[in-house]
């Protein structure tokens, strides 16, 4: 109903979380609709809306495993110790950390200004536990 009144009938929803990243698409405006879907390895057979999970979330912490290749999630800093640009004792590299870092999010504050971030944190903990080993 908001893009339909805002002259946008046809959308793409994006919803980032801490673990995961949902998409959805709005055509004529209405969202579509499935009736099969998997949920942790179970077919469930209910009409639902079709929503998509592409990816992780903001959250969810970046490492190098054992073979030495660059893994994301499922682990996640959650909100507490949070990325480690946030400041609140994280220190493993995020999602977040990583957009901070390449100022896909602002480098400076998120929340309009009212949150600082310490990019040169999170830019460190990339170094030393990604970009390093």
């Amino acid at each position: 109903m908001v893009g339909a009144a805002a002259g946008a009938p046809d959308l793409v929803t994006f919803d980032v979380g801490g673990t995961s990243t949902d998409v959805s698409l709005i055509t004529g405006g209405k969202p579509g609709f499935t009736s099969s879907r998997e949920v942790a390895g179970y077919p469930v057979k209910l009409p639902m809306i079709d929503i998509h999970v592409i990816g992780a979330g903001g959250g969810s912490i970046a490492y190098v495993d054992d073979a030495g290749a660059l893994k994301v999630g499922p682990r996640s800093a959650g909100a507490l110790p949070g990325p480690v640009a946030y400041g609140k004792g994280g220190e493993e590299p995020t999602l977040t950390d990583a957009n901070i870092c390449l100022n896909r999010l602002n480098p400076i504050a998120l929340l309009d200004g009212r949150m600082p971030v310490d990019r040169e944190a999170a830019w460190a903990s990339i170094e030393n536990r990604i970009a390093r080993p």
